[in-house]
């Protein structure tokens, strides 16, 4: 997920996500579906092009072998 932080400007949260805010969770906002929220744990990843391409790839390279194997063994 592409998950980036949100400054409050623009946003006013509800009183539960300001109080999570107050005792130390990082405000974080997704891209995709543009949520705001806010959590006590860290990201995992951070998002990158560089990743996602890489994993395309590689997800089409598998699917080009799984092709091969499956024309391999109905022969």
């Amino acid at each position: 997920m592409d998950l980036n932080g949100w400054t409050g400007k623009t946003y006013t949260p509800p009183f539960f996500m300001a109080l999570k805010v107050t005792f130390g969770g990082k405000k974080w906002r997704c891209e995709y579906c543009r949520l705001n929220f806010s959590s006590f744990r860290q990201r995992k990843e951070v998002f990158t092009f560089k990743r996602w391409k890489n994993r395309d790839a590689a997800m089409a390279g598998s699917a080009v072998a799984e092709d091969a194997r499956g024309n391999a063994t109905s022969q």
